[in-house]
């Protein structure tokens, strides 16, 4: 099985103290069965308060139970006591491969960074225009989507038109690929696409300030929001395989792109947060799915209306 990766995906190291955020605040970090066998015969002190933090939560999962909210074992300095004691190795596959993605398909493997990681974000969003594989398959279905997602690529990135009528193009590539209509066009759907953010289950005051709080001009750097498009090309189009419906997806990259143009926040803080508050939440990653298809101020003409309004940021 082949593996692809994007941009600089292989230029990752984490950065540790110097980090400007943690990935051990917020989260429930799920430990895997194998790496839970390893803590519950682990020798010593550390073993035992390993053991005395596990606990399996409502989904069944086995966790470190948070302190406030942070892992149990981040130290003051920003590192980790388990990594530090007894190497990386000795680290859950979650905590060992995060912010790196990595997507099993029929018969290929795509990987990327997660843009909620400060590092990731930098090397994805802000190290020039990310060189995206050429990936191969067999399967059918998904040639058909990567096909497309080449093509959306193309689209995102054509120097002779602005952001906005890139971005607009790009959705309307995407729904007419699908056969979807546009839908009803609201008005005040930036308004109320913050608000539909600063509903779901946040785990940090800071995101929930910008939800409050939107911008009232975009503010637009070109070259951040076209690596973020592509990023989001990247990682979901593919998903579209389960349903054949790329469109939903390519919404999806319009409105986090439109989040990060609004947000009163430097391009690269906001999509880490977005990243980190709705990507990486199974449930509000759901609930966002579900607002794209019903959701007017989500609706296809309302992410172009308001992407049309990013020329003014240009």
């Amino acid at each position: 099985m082949n593996t692809y990766v994007l941009g600089n995906y292989d230029r990752f190291h984490c950065i540790a103290f110097a980090c400007p955020d943690t990935c051990c605040t917020g989260w429930d970090v799920v430990i895997d069965d194998d790496t839970a066998q390893k803590y519950s015969a682990f020798p010593g002190e550390l073993g035992v308060r390993m053991r005395a933090c596990m606990h399996t939560d409502a989904d069944g999962d086995i966790v470190f139970a948070r302190t406030q909210p942070r892992c149990p074992f981040l130290q003051t300095d920003g590192l980790c006591e388990i990594q530090r004691v007894a190497g990386e190795q000795a680290l859950s596959v979650t905590c060992r491969r995060f912010p790196r993605i990595v997507q099993e398909y029929e018969d290929f493997t795509e990987c990327c960074l997660s843009p909620a990681c400060p590092e990731g974000a930098r090397l994805t969003l802000a190290q020039g225009a990310l060189e995206v594989p050429m990936t191969q398959t067999n399967d059918a279905d998904l040639q058909q989507l990567l096909q497309l997602r080449g093509e959306l690529v193309r689209i995102v990135r054509d120097p002779a038109h602005s952001v906005a009528e890139n971005l607009q193009q790009c959705l309307r590539s995407a729904l007419a690929w699908n056969g979807v209509p546009q839908g009803e066009c609201v008005s005040d759907a930036i308004g109320a696409q913050f608000r539909f953010y600063a509903a779901l289950d946040l785990m940090t005051e800071t995101f929930a300030a910008l939800c409050r709080a939107p911008r009232p001009e975009p503010h637009v750097d070109r070259a951040v929001l076209e690596n973020l498009a592509v990023y989001f090309l990247f990682r979901y189009l593919p998903q579209a395989v389960t349903d054949m419906d790329a469109a939903l997806r390519v919404q999806l990259m319009c409105a986090a792109v439109l989040f990060v143009t609004y947000a009163d926040a430097p391009p690269l803080t906001a999509a880490r947060l977005f990243a980190k508050e709705v990507e990486h939440s199974y449930e509000n990653m759901e609930r966002l799915y579900d607002a794209l298809l019903d959701e007017p101020a989500l609706s296809p003409a309302s992410l172009c209306a308001q992407i049309s309004a990013l020329r003014s940021g240009e």
